[in-house]
């Protein structure tokens, strides 16, 4: 075995004693990184699990729709029952009273989860004796505006005379139907078998 000089072996301890000590802190800070990591991962996990048993476990007050109701259909006090769900499946604009005179913007299912972006509240120009209906626009349907007076026609047959339009917008208006006359209208509409003209 060929004798090294003193000073080359003390070099040699040195360059030993630099490689143990850079790659032990290597080791120990990518330990340390790891550790951070995991920890990280489990809170994440963990606060997870808290939310979704948060979201079942916190409920709100909700109106249910305790039947269908058609697209233009007066929504009444008997049509919903009182109900709480999950608060992640509420829907945003949730309703804890029905408006009055409110009617369905859409056809809407029993069991839907009242919310204000599907009804319309068609507001003033209603008292206890009319509703407010809402019609879709056909291309035939004469330009409309709020106050105006309108005839509801189905099969060459007057429906209602002058009722009111309460409101308009791109597709669908609100006209003021008299009770006597409201289930005659809806079930014209809904077969698609209504005329709006202008009253003369």
């Amino acid at each position: 075995m060929p004798h090294r000089p003193p000073g080359q072996l003390r070099l040699l301890r040195a360059h030993v004693r630099l490689f143990l000590i850079r790659y032990r802190l290597a080791y120990w800070a990518l330990a340390a990184v790891c550790a951070l990591f995991l920890g990280w991962s489990v809170h994440r996990q963990n606060q997870r699990v808290d939310d979704a048993r948060a979201a079942w476990t916190h409920r709100a007050p909700v109106l249910v729709l305790a039947t269908d109701i058609d697209a233009g259909q007066p929504i009444g006090r008997d049509d919903v029952t009182r109900a709480e769900a999950p608060t992640h499946v509420v829907p945003e604009g949730r309703l804890v009273t029905v408006p009055t005179a409110a009617v369905a913007r859409v056809g809407l299912g029993r069991g839907t989860i009242l919310a204000q972006e599907l009804i319309i509240e068609p507001g003033v120009g209603l008292d206890a004796d009319h509703r407010g209906v809402a019609l879709p626009l056909e291309e035939t349907t004469p330009p409309l505006r709020p106050g105006q007076r309108v005839d509801l026609v189905s099969t060459g047959v007057v429906a209602t005379r002058e009722a009111s339009v309460l409101r308009v917008d791109d597709e669908q208006t609100v006209v003021a139907v008299p009770l006597s006359d409201v289930a005659a209208v809806t079930a014209a509409a809904r077969e698609g078998d209504l005329t709006i003209v202008l009253a003369s």
